[in-house]
This record gives structure tokens, C-alpha cells and sequence, in this order.
């Protein structure tokens, strides 16, 4: 078996995710091919030597550039909130059922026709969590 992804860090948030995922795919007999370093994990079906080392040290990259895209988004929020601009919602604000009700009226609808949550999320263009909270709504 080959497991294909374009990008390393779509095998784990850190290092040490990224790392366990890689073996327990070697564990499990499945080879591993990262588009964006065109390199595999084996080459002619033996285990490719070099791959180990260019993961360690891409997977190091790969987390600081994360932490340093956290860094930049949290200045950016406490810049938006100096000015006034970012103020997000009230600590602990929660809308009542009815309210929810009334605000997706599409999403009652399918689901009073009997639609799934996971096929209704899609026509309404909502996450499965938005009509999962509308179901609960109605249920009350």
C-alpha cells in the first residue's frame, strides 16, 4: 500500500505527530510519498535512508512556521482589538432555542422533511455543527 500527500504537515500538527504517524504507517506495511519533496519513503521497494533525515528536518521547519503563523495571527487580533475593530462575541452569550429557530429557517426545513444532519450541513451550506445545534433547538 502507498499513502500519497502533498504536503508534510499533513501527517501531524508537531514533530512528534508527525513522526508517530510515519511509523505507525511503517508498522503497518504502507509506503509513504510527499508530492511537494517528490520523495517516497522506499525506493525500489527498500527503505529509503535519506527520507528519515529530510523528514526530521522538515517536520522541525514545518512546526516553527506554524508556531511563527500563530505568532503573526494573535499580534494581528491584538492590533484589530487596540483599534476597535475585532471585539467578538460576549464572554458566555448563548442564543435561546427559539432564536436559533428562527434564524435558520432552511435548516428546519430539511430537517423536517427528514434529511440527514450530514446531507442537510450541505444543501444549507452550513457546518454539521450548526444543524446539529439547530436540532437540539428543536428537540427542546
Amino acid at each position: 500500500d502507498l499513502l500519497v500527500v502533498k504536503e508534510l504537515d499533513r501527517l501531524g500538527r508537531d514533530t512528534l505527530d508527525i513522526r508517530q504517524t510515519i511509523s505507525e504507517l511503517k508498522e503497518r506495511g504502507i509506503r509513504l510519498f510527499i508530492t511537494n519533496f517528490n520523495m517516497g519513503s522506499h525506493v525500489d521497494r527498500k527503505e529509503n535512508p535519506v527520507f528519515n533525515l529530510v523528514i526530521a528536518v522538515m517536520a522541525e521547519l514545518a512546526e516553527i512556521e506554524r508556531l511563527r503563523l500563530k505568532e503573526r495571527q494573535s499580534e494581528g487580533v491584538a492590533i484589530a482589538k487596540r483599534k476597535g475593530v475585532y471585539k467578538g462575541r460576549k464572554r458566555g452569550t448563548v442564543d435561546s432555542p427559539q432564536k436559533v429557530i428562527e434564524k435558520y429557517p432552511k435548516i428546519v426545513k430539511e430537517l423536517g422533511k427528514g434529511t440527514s444532519i450530514r446531507r442537510t450541513a450541505i444543501l444549507c451550506d452550513v457546518s454539521k455543527g450548526t444543524v446539529q445545534k439547530v436540532k437540539k433547538a428543536l428537540d427542546v
